[in-house]
């Protein structure tokens, strides 16, 4: 009984901790935009496997692998919107770690505490995958399956015509259902190799319903209505890899992430390592025929980081046995230290999640999108592919993407030409725009929506077009630009908002002498829409036009819109030091270094303030020192060298 009320109330805390984390972290997954939209499609369709989305068509195919889970997420938010999405994301991630906790204590017979203490370990690690797409709880699916085999395997109990119906539920929920066909087929084999080894009956009737579990559970992934399309899939996928990896960061080899790397080497080591001393020690050679298929799993995590979230899986399963064989009946030293060891483990984990949760968040163009169904735009329409399944779910069906995250729609054509474009962009302009021009030509481009994140596409892209008279700007804000092409239908759009003057990405906020004409530009836009980009740019103007306290106004307006945008803040401290007032000046500076303390002038700007304004030129020397050891060019470790022989 109080086992149980510990178990129940460790749910409640983590079903709390993952939505609160979901919702005040702001995580949000390009995929869930599409899941909205397929799962629509499909209620409204049918199950198609032809392309209604984007501008390829229906004569394009596409492999609906998750049209089961698209429909179940598209009719939870239809009943409680999008809002919910953080309950949706935790219910399933509970039922997760509460099936992982079932399988530890109930084949390993460890105590609840231990499981409970392995399984917050597993969340942590495992938390990038408790998003709104379906490995959410096609994971506990692969937890239920590994369950019910390893309970045959360890205790003889044949539950295993269970796994029909869950594997019928998996294969027309996500592709991922070929790991399942995998598990299956590699403990078949292995206990086959155990037949032949231990030649006697009970060894050849394991290996038998093992077989038979196997051709049971494929043939049941392979049924109507999807029939081969998961494997289908996941053929596709590896046929186009080198695409695949180019463009989606998380299918990148495990070595181009350092910090999970070794994270993920140290883990494989310590767990791999115990589990192998023990079978020596233990003398228990059987169990190596159940580990091999969990050490294949455990080496699929290093081929991307994508795959460490199923390597994890097997390491804890793998773990809790090591602990069942080492540990049976624990003195107070052994739980003393095993629970310390565990608690700064999830510290350690805890604070791995925190620094890699801050960079998650994305800001998707919502404003753009409600721009164009405004202004009414026509044609065919050009957009980056972080961005595609949300402009699918605000535009579709008045506006086709041009490309969105279903890789299996597009490997074939635009995802090798949008590679190539965005290699094209990083040479120089002359070819950049060549490879454009051909890009437009192509695709028949009528206008761009354009990120104005850091992404070389974007960027570039919005530069040439810039350039060419035959395409206006229409449309800016703090996260996107629209490039709508004359003559192509939207000639009214560009008679309204046809912006000549401006250049909202530029070093300057204005093309050439037309400062006059861009400040009633950026005037206009931030009438429509309110920008920190406009602000400052508005603010900049008046602060050549020494028009200071607009200039401030405009600055201050800015960072109300976008606390932490770092351009009004260098321009509102220059404004304070023309006014005087050193402390605030100092305290923005300090602002700009706690954002980001790679902030070379913020670091030189701070020496002078102190040496020159508050003549302190202890606090200046240490300035100056801190941007010379951050330097990472010639020119900055040259110019806090030279400010620091000044002190001397």
């Amino acid at each position: 009984m109080r086992n149980k009320i510990f178990f129940l109330i460790y749910s409640f805390l983590l079903f709390v901790t993952v939505a609160g984390v979901y919702m005040l972290s702001n995580i949000q997954d390009p995929d869930m935009w599409l899941h909205l939209k397929a799962g629509e499609t499909i209620v409204k369709h049918g199950i198609v496997f032809r392309d209604l989305l984007s501008q390829a068509g229906p004569s394009r195919e596409w492999l609906p692998h998750e049209w089961l889970f698209q429909v179940l997420y598209y009719g939870y938010t239809s009943l409680f919107g999008l809002s919910a999405t953080s309950y949706f994301v935790a219910a399933f991630a509970t039922a997760q770690a509460g099936m992982l906790t079932y399988l530890l204590r109930r084949i390993f017979k460890l105590s609840v505490p231990v499981c409970l203490l392995l399984t917050s370990m597993y969340m942590l690690q495992n938390f990038n995958l408790f998003t709104p797409r379906p490995q959410v709880i096609t994971f506990s699916f692969l937890l239920i399956n590994l369950y019910l085999i390893l309970r045959y395997v360890f205790y003889k109990s044949n539950r295993l015509l269970l796994t029909i119906p869950i594997t019928y539920v998996w294969a027309n929920m996500h592709s991922s259902v070929v790991l399942n066909t995998i598990l299956f087929a590699l403990f078949t084999v292995s206990y086959i190799v155990y037949a032949l080894v231990r030649k006697n009956a009970q060894s050849r009737r394991m290996a038998r319903i093992l077989a038979q579990a196997t051709v049971g559970n494929l043939v049941v992934s392979v049924l109507p209505p999807l029939l081969f399309t998961p494997y289908k899939y996941v053929l596709l996928f590896f046929k186009y890899y080198d695409y695949s990896k180019a463009l989606i960061v998380e299918w990148k080899p495990l070595t181009y992430f350092m910090g999970d790397l070794i994270l993920y080497t140290a883990t494989v080591l310590l767990i791999g390592g115990l589990s192998i001393y023990v079978l020596f020690k233990t003398k228990e050679r059987k169990d190596i025929y159940w580990l091999l298929p969990c050490y294949v799993f455990i080496l699929l995590g290093y081929t991307a980081l994508r795959q460490t979230f199923i390597g994890y899986v097997f390491l804890w399963v793998i773990l809790g046995w090591t602990l069942s064989r080492t540990v049976s009946k624990p003195t107070i030293l052994i739980k003393t230290v095993g629970v310390s060891v565990g608690v700064v483990i999830l510290l350690m984990q805890g604070w791995f999640l925190y620094m890699r949760l801050g960079t998650q968040h994305i800001d998707y163009p919502s404003r753009a999108a409600q721009f164009v169904n405004q202004a009414h735009i026509q044609g065919h329409m050009f957009n980056q592919y972080t961005y595609g399944s949300y402009l699918s779910y605000s535009l579709d069906p008045e506006h086709k993407v041009f490309i969105d995250t279903r890789a299996d729609v597009y490997l074939c054509c635009e995802i090798p030409d949008y590679l190539k474009l965005s290699a094209a962009l990083k040479t120089n302009p002359v070819a950049a725009d060549v490879a454009l021009n051909k890009f437009i030509s192509k695709y028949d481009l009528d206008f761009f929506i354009l990120s104005m994140s850091d992404d070389i596409i974007g960027l570039r892209t919005a530069a040439l077009l810039t350039q060419k008279k035959n395409w206006g700007l229409v449309f800016w804000d703090d996260t996107s630009q629209i490039f709508v092409k004359r003559h192509s239908g939207n000639d009214a759009v560009l008679t309204v908002y046809n912006f000549n003057a401006v250049s909202p990405l530029g070093t300057t906020p204005y093309k050439g002498t037309q400062a006059d004409a861009a400040l009633k530009e950026y005037i206009q836009m931030n009438h429509v829409v309110p920008s920190a980009v406009s602000q400052n740019a508005i603010g900049h103007i008046y602060f050549e036009k020494k028009e200071y306290d607009k200039a401030k106004a405009a600055f201050q307006a800015a960072l109300v819109i976008s606390p932490d945008s770092l351009a009004p803040l260098y321009n509102i401290a220059e404004v304070y030091i023309l006014e005087k007032n050193a402390d605030e000046a100092i305290a923005t500076y300090e602002h700009i270094l706690r954002i980001d303390p790679r902030q070379m002038p913020a670091y030189d700007k701070l020496g002078q303030l102190y040496l020159y304004a508050l003549k302190d030129p202890s606090r200046a020397r240490d300035y100056w020192q801190n941007g010379l050891n951050r330097s990472l060019t010639s020119q900055d470790r040259e110019t806090f060298s030279k400010q620091l022989d000044l002190l001397h």
